[in-house]
């Protein structure tokens, strides 16, 4: 057989190994719903009034209302913190006013008037439909939407004695976000209930702001904007009656690209470098066990050449698969990275049964001694 011939059968073997990357699926499991709920938030609203209150929503004009959502202590603990500011304005006499808030316990929220906290009691309330949370939010890159649900909390009622005239009462919440595993990072959810505040008696502006951690994309339901990881918005009235927030990981820089590519590239290094050591070793044990047999031991060059180039695939393939786990940054979904493992097991099968072939072929067809060789064994 000449080289040519050697060449071509190498390049067909070889050549098919772009099979798995075609047909092997960069798979995305469906075991579970991708989809959880989330803490239930939203802006205060007004109770029946309870003994010895005696203002309403309809007495109390909301000159602004500061809302800021935090999202950078999902890195550390999954959670959200919520701040809303209110400047309220009673136009009449001092009096109580009940305000009630959703929460997920009274550990959760803690609210103050003028600075002073006030003291939280639970009720049984019913939330009207129109006081529901939004049932989608954009998503996080900003290319379409997500399902969202949120679950059931617990109402609580704050009484708080207004003064005549202004007043700021700051509430903050620490919240679980929604989630959705929409990809390779999963998205972080808030949906917040503004409806409320169209039962005072009048509202003023909004300012939203929004914070994220380093690295991470917002996508929200009403227009914010801003540099880094703080965004904000103006808004004259209400936007709605909910704001739906997503946050996630950037999909891109190298970490990103690190856990969902190094895989494939260790894969295809691998197949290369275990035919290239099949080859390699097949040489050499021709060269030496071809000075005394003119044709070599066949089986011996196979087995040593696909032992070889088998090693050298698993070295390659393993050290993309490390490499992608060493980038992973916690956040990655579930769907996804159940579906990476099964898929990383179909492609670790398909791999080692098309370098098993190639590596036996790259052996026996490696070229042999040369004539010089031969020539010198013979004297």
């Amino acid at each position: 057989m000449d080289n040519t011939s050697r060449l071509a059968i190498f390049a067909a073997a070889f050549a098919l190994s772009i099979v798995p990357s075609i047909t092997s699926p960069s798979a995305r499991a469906n075991m579970a719903s991708p989809q959880f709920d989330g803490d239930s938030v939203g802006a205060p609203f007004m109770s029946a009034p309870a003994s010895g209150a005696d203002l309403s929503s309809a007495d109390i004009d909301v000159l602004g209302e500061t809302l800021t959502i935090d999202f950078r202590r999902i890195d550390r603990d999954r959670a959200v913190d919520i701040e809303a500011v209110y400047q309220l304005d009673n136009p009449g006499a001092p009096g109580r006013l009940d305000l009630v808030f959703v929460a997920p316990s009274a550990r959760a929220i803690s609210v103050e008037l003028d600075g002073q906290l006030l003291t939280a009691e639970p009720v049984d309330l019913t939330l009207p439909d129109t006081w529901q949370p939004p049932d989608r939010t954009p998503r996080s890159d900003r290319t379409g939407t997500l399902e969202y649900g949120a679950r059931s909390s617990g109402t609580f009622r704050f009484a708080a004695d207004l003064p005549t005239g202004n007043a700021a009462i700051a509430v903050r919440y620490t919240v679980v976000p929604g989630t959705y595993d929409a990809g390779v990072y999963r998205d972080y959810q808030i949906g917040y209930v503004l409806a409320p505040i169209r039962d005072w008696r009048s509202f003023g502006n909004l300012d939203l702001i929004v914070r994220i951690p380093d690295g991470w994309q917002l996508g929200s339901s009403a227009l914010v904007t801003g540099e880094g990881n703080e965004l904000r918005g103006e808004f004259e009235a209400l936007p709605d009656d909910t704001l739906g927030l997503a946050a996630s990981p950037r999909r891109s820089g190298l970490r990103y690209l690190l856990t969902v590519h190094s895989r494939t590239v260790g894969w295809w290094i691998g197949l290369v470098g275990a035919a290239i050591a099949a080859r390699t070793v097949g040489r050499l044990v021709r060269r030496r066990i071809g000075v005394r047999k003119m044709n070599g031991d066949k089986v011996a060059i196979a087995l040593l050449g696909a032992a070889a180039g088998l090693a050298v695939f698993v070295l390659g393939y393993g050290g993309g698969l490390e490499l992608s786990r060493r980038a992973r940054i916690g956040h990655e979904a579930g769907n996804w990275d159940y579906g990476y493992a099964i898929s990383s097991l179909i492609w670790a099968m398909g791999g080692a049964a098309i370098a098993l072939p190639t590596t036996i072929a790259a052996a026996l067809l490696a070229p042999g001694p040369k004539a010089s060789d031969r020539l010198d064994e013979r004297n």
